[in-house]
């Protein structure tokens, strides 16, 4: 189990398919917009934290993850790091290097993260 640190304290985190599925269905168009990235660590917090706690007392809201990874850019690099290394092991390409755009089109699994304004 990872751990990521968030105003001081530190909370498990998991980047899994639930998270991916999540932030996937916010495209319509096969481009994901920067608030993806908050969908991602908001469901990458509550896959670690139903892991470790079984779901219970989930303190966060999506509403608090604009102002964390304000708070906290670092944060929104992982993130944007942790999506596309799960992008690339579901696609089989693990431990290849690619630029951080988006090609998700129904029926595929995200192949690259682009994030848009």
């Amino acid at each position: 189990m990872e751990f990521v640190e968030i105003r001081g304290e530190k909370y498990p985190y998991k980047l899994s398919y639930r998270a991916l599925k999540n932030i996937s269905s916010l495209s319509k168009d096969g481009n994901l917009g920067i608030e993806s990235v908050e969908h991602a660590l908001y469901w990458g917090l509550y896959s670690g934290w139903s892991i470790e706690k079984n779901a219970v007392d989930f303190p966060f809201k999506i509403e608090h993850m604009e102002n964390i990874l304000d708070e906290q850019f670092e944060l929104f690099s992982k993130v944007q790091e942790d999506i596309q290394a799960l992008t690339n092991k579901i696609n089989g390409e693990e431990g290849k290097q690619k630029p951080l755009e988006t090609g998700a089109t129904s029926g595929t699994v995200l192949n690259k993260l682009h994030l848009e304004n």
